[in-house]
């Protein structure tokens, strides 16, 4: 399944939604970003347009891009210096996140 999502958003296929921060966009699936926050659930299922374009502020273009790494491989590579910025976006869900950080454990300098 995970193979199968990475490959539609490699390939482009089927994007129904547009992310814009700080005037650069990235193109995601509406039920991938429904299925993995809340907060685009709620946001998505309120404005049901068939494209719609989501401005996000106060978050910078390369978390968005992390977290859609994440919500669409299983996994992010995050540089431990930067784990607490990448994980103070309060509007996406990161439970999975922290739960996968307490597994295998964060090691200087190590990523993810």
């Amino acid at each position: 399944m995970v193979t199968t999502l990475s490959e539609l958003r490699r390939e482009e296929d089927f994007f129904d939604v547009t992310l814009s921060v700080d005037g650069r966009q990235v193109r995601a699936h509406k039920l991938i970003l429904s299925a993995c926050s809340l907060f685009f659930r709620r946001l998505l299922r309120a404005n049901p347009a068939h494209n719609p374009l989501v401005v996000l502020w106060d978050v910078a273009f390369d978390d968005v891009v992390n977290i859609l790494d994440f919500m669409y491989n299983g996994e992010v590579k995050v540089m431990r210096g930067e784990i607490f910025l990448f994980l103070k976006l309060e509007k996406v869900d990161f439970h999975q996140v922290c739960f996968m950080f307490t597994l295998i454990g964060i090691l200087p300098g190590s990523t993810l």
